[in-house]
């Protein structure tokens, strides 16, 4: 109800370290010592997550696993 009157958008679900990095190319260490480079996605909806876009021309990819990170570096 208070997403249809004030267009109001949870941020429960995004990651704390990828906030403000939408639409920029990472690389990530996570929390069980993997490295994967991605680009940063939003989904839509009242209760957004961040998204793991492989490529450019991707149309959507899965919600970012693996959070806190070690380190994240943005290309």
């Amino acid at each position: 109800m208070k997403h249809q009157q004030t267009g109001y958008r949870s941020k429960a679900e995004l990651t704390p370290q990828l906030i403000g990095l939408e639409g920029k190319r990472v690389e990530v260490v996570d929390c069980y010592g993997g490295k994967r480079r991605f680009w940063v996605g939003r989904s839509t909806g009242w209760i957004p997550c961040h998204l793991e876009i492989d490529t450019r021309r991707s149309s959507g990819g899965p919600a970012v696993t693996g959070a806190p990170f070690r380190s994240v570096r943005v290309f």
